[in-house]
């Protein structure tokens, strides 16, 4: 009785377990073939079964181009897994997708590691996202950028200041310089010192040693970037059982990076969290700073002193990441891009030669409106964005129409890439040149078109907040540059882009030589 008994609880399970596995079938079936987006063409035959073509690509190292290359065959909307998308249009794509209603998926929070402590870049949902945004967004928007007293006086310490001096030595030594190493260290003293006000900031121009400390271990912390976004709970999962996927000295790297930085925000911004309460700062030159706007907006919130203050650490970390990181990628391929053209370099000098002295208060106007320097910016973003994506968002209850493909479901992962809009060869003729003269010589139909299509700070609800903050930046470095100095290439080697989220030169370096204009040395 007890054998039989013992049969039939076997009989039951297996019963079960079939059951749920050709419920699972049907179900698969179901969204691969009968689902409202089975209509939409697939990027490989497996899409809609399966990820795999989609993770193959992440692997290789080459989603972008392949993405790329099955738009061009498949339209603007392809689907590139059972439930994911990717648009190549702006009316009914860009424009819907990145709007206000989508929310981000939980790959943010995976990859940029958001579970540890939410920052505006990892926030999923709209309202939170935008509670955040509000506490920054007067301070980042374009007219107090361009008129921020602390960025003019940062301008003409770290850029007219530290970063020439740097320049002067390298012309007089002849020595070769890693341009991207340098972009980067510039571009962390500036933005330390805008995060947290002038005499706060690093000064790593004048201290490598002190640069290394954090550079070194900033770059190890991005290893296995592609394990941890797309099989983060296999990895968790392993790494309890001692199994690690990715090597622990990425994620100890990434402590490094990050008690450096609440280091550095103890001892520069001067304890300002308990003094933003009180009013009673020691330096009111921090009055204004980044940080200090922040910590006031989080203690108002209602979280503790402790909670505003971790939280405020790491939306000011993902800042100063995003600042030298990304930007400093971009000015690399400025410098590489005019270092081929001396005539062009020319071209700049005379008009940078038209600017008022250094200390005139509209200095950051003038050089904003710089017309060929702003080509110059531009095409450079266009052609080597820096941070292509791509980057998905949710289809909500609601669902969507995107293209001419209607009914999409709630759920549906879509997303779009910036290298995949600025090759667009209908708004980019010749899309793979670098071409400044395309911003120069377009009528105000063309512009605007271009400017629709132009994603290189993403668009919409989310748009990245700091994009006036960096266009500043570069638009001063370059104009610090080739006033006075002319840029020649050493070594090239290994300039191609990363095909990544993040798509800095595959050599990570560019060596470059400089000679004074005057002298020609």
């Amino acid at each position: 009785m007890e054998l039989h008994n013992t049969k039939i609880l076997a009989l039951l399970a297996f019963s079960i377990s079939l059951g749920a596995i050709c419920l699972w079938i049907a179900k698969r079936i179901q969204v691969a073939y009968f689902s409202p987006i089975a209509k939409i063409p697939c990027a490989h035959p497996i899409v809609p079964l399966s990820r795999i073509w989609i993770l193959y690509m992440k692997w290789k190292g080459c989603e972008n181009d392949a993405r790329f290359r099955a738009h061009k065959r498949l339209g603007p909307v392809i689907r590139i897994a059972p439930r994911s998308l990717s648009v190549n249009c702006i009316v009914d794509g860009v424009d819907k997708a990145y709007g206000s209603s989508f929310d981000k998926p939980l790959w943010y929070e995976q990859a940029f590691r958001g579970q540890e402590t939410s920052y505006m870049f990892t926030m999923l949902s709209k309202q939170e996202h935008t509670e955040r945004r509000r506490m920054l967004a007067a301070a980042y928007s374009k007219t107090s950028v361009q008129n921020s007293t602390i960025l003019g006086e940062l301008s003409k310490d770290v850029i007219a200041g530290r970063l020439q001096n740097r320049l002067n030595a390298c012309a007089d030594s002849q020595a070769v310089v890693d341009i991207l190493r340098l972009t980067k260290v510039c571009l962390i003293d500036f933005t330390t010192g805008w995060l947290f006000g002038p005499g706060h900031g690093t000064n790593f121009l004048r201290d490598d040693i002190a640069a290394d400390e954090f550079l070194v271990p900033f770059k190890r912390s991005s290893l296995g970037f592609f394990w941890r976004s797309e099989f983060h709970n296999i990895v968790e999962a392993l790494h309890r059982f001692r199994l690690h996927m990715i090597p622990l000295e990425c994620s100890r790297s990434r402590a490094a990076v990050q008690d450096w930085f609440s280091t550095l925000c103890e001892k520069r911004a001067g304890g300002i969290l308990p003094q933003a309460v009180t009013g009673k700062g020691k330096d009111q030159k921090n009055d204004s700073s980044i940080s200090k706007q922040l910590y006031l907006a989080l203690e108002q919130s209602q979280l503790s002193s402790d909670q505003a203050r971790v939280s405020a650490n790491a939306e000011l970390l993902d800042h100063l990441v995003a600042s030298h990181d990304v930007t400093g990628i971009a000015l690399t391929y400025l410098i590489y891009e005019l270092s081929q053209r001396l005539s062009l370099q020319e071209s700049l000098r005379k008009e940078l030669q038209s600017l008022s002295p250094p200390q005139e208060t509209q200095l950051a106007h003038r050089i904003d409106a710089l017309p060929l320097l702003n080509a110059i910016v531009m095409e450079t973003l266009r052609l080597h964005s820096p941070n292509p994506g791509p980057w998905p968002r949710v289809v909500p209850t609601s669902g969507c129409r995107l293209g001419m493909y209607d009914g999409i479901p709630p759920g549906t992962e879509i997303s779009a890439s910036s290298y995949i809009l600025h090759r667009n060869s209908t708004v980019f003729p010749q899309p793979e040149e670098w071409r400044p003269e395309r911003w120069l010589e377009a009528d105000a139909t063309r512009r605007k078109e271009m400017a629709r299509w132009f994603w290189a700070f993403g668009s919409g609800a989310r748009v990245c907040i700091g994009n006036h903050f960096a266009l500043r930046a570069m638009k001063a470095v370059t104009a610090t540059v080739y006033a006075e100095y002319k840029t020649r290439i050493e070594d090239d080697k290994g300039m191609a882009q990363i095909d990544g989220v993040v798509a800095g030169p595959i050599a990570d370096r560019l060596l470059i030589r400089f000679s004074r204009v005057d002298t020609g040395t």
